[in-house]
């Protein structure tokens, strides 16, 4: 049913030359940085730190319907997974 959309990094335009932001965004194998159906999260560098935020009920939705996930988006989710392990074992 979905087999041509993917969950890819999306380049978004910043006003400071120090933050690097992506859109994490549902859209086609074939447009790089066409139109995308939905936006689904933000990743960004700012000043060396990376922050990600994601709609994760809605991430958990595009998965379940067996969206392919970008080998990029995957690795940023690995990312927030880890600190998420990390502040558990800090408590």
């Amino acid at each position: 049913m979905y087999k041509k959309l993917t969950i890819k990094l999306f380049k978004v335009r910043a006003n400071s030359s120090n933050v690097q932001i992506r859109a994490i965004v549902i859209g086609f194998n074939n447009k790089p940085n066409g139109a995308y159906v939905e936006r689904l999260g933000v990743f960004y560098k700012e000043h060396g730190v990376d922050m990600i935020l994601i709609n994760i009920p809605r991430l958990s939705y595009w998965v379940h319907k067996g969206v392919k996930i970008n080998p990029k988006v995957s690795w940023a989710l690995g990312m927030l997974g880890q600190a998420e392990a990390f502040a558990d074992n800090k408590k």
